[in-house]
C-alpha cells in the first residue's frame, strides 16, 4: 500500500481512524533525516497492507498545530494511532521503535532489510 500524504488536521484524524492501526510520518522538506526515512517508510507501507501509512508536513499550515497539540519538538517523528486515537509517538528515525509501538496497538509491522539497517536520527525543532 502507498503511504498517503495528509494535508489538514481533519484528514489525519480521518485516515487514521480507517483502520484499526495507523502510522504516520511527521517531516519537513528541509529535514535530512526526514529524507534519509522516507524511503525506508515507504518501503514498510509496501511490506505492511495491513497498517495504514500517513505523512504530513508540519511546514504545511494546515498541519502547523499538530506539533504543538502533540508536543513534537524533533523531526521526524512517527505518530502511531489505535483506533483513530494517538497511542505513541516515536521521534527520529527509530524504525524498531516504530515496530515497537506499532506491536503494542495489536499489530505485527514486517521489518524491510533497510528498516533494519536504519539507525535513530532526528532533528531537534
Amino acid at each position: 500500500m502507498a503511504v498517503t500524504e495528509v494535508k489538514t488536521w481533519a484528514q489525519l484524524q480521518s485516515e487514521s481512524a480507517s483502520t484499526a492501526v495507523a502510522v504516520c510520518d511527521v517531516y519537513t522538506t528541509w529535514c535530512g533525516p526526514c529524507k534519509a526515512a522516507a524511503p525506508v517508510f515507504a518501503g514498510l507501507a509496501k511490506a505492511n497492507p495491513g497498517v495504514r501509512f500517513l505523512k504530513a508536513d508540519l511546514e504545511n499550515g494546515a498541519l502547523r498545530k499538530l506539533s504543538s497539540e502533540l508536543h513534537i519538538s524533533s523531526i521526524p517523528t512517527f505518530i502511531v494511532f489505535k483506533g483513530g486515537k494517538v497511542h505513541k509517538l516515536v521521534t527520529g528515525a527509530n524504525f524498531a521503535g516504530v515496530r515497537d509501538a506499532v506491536a503494542s496497538a495489536g499489530e505485527e509491522l514486517v521489518m524491510t532489510e533497510e528498516a533494519e539497517a536504519s539507525g535513530s536520527m532526528c532533528t531537534v525543532m
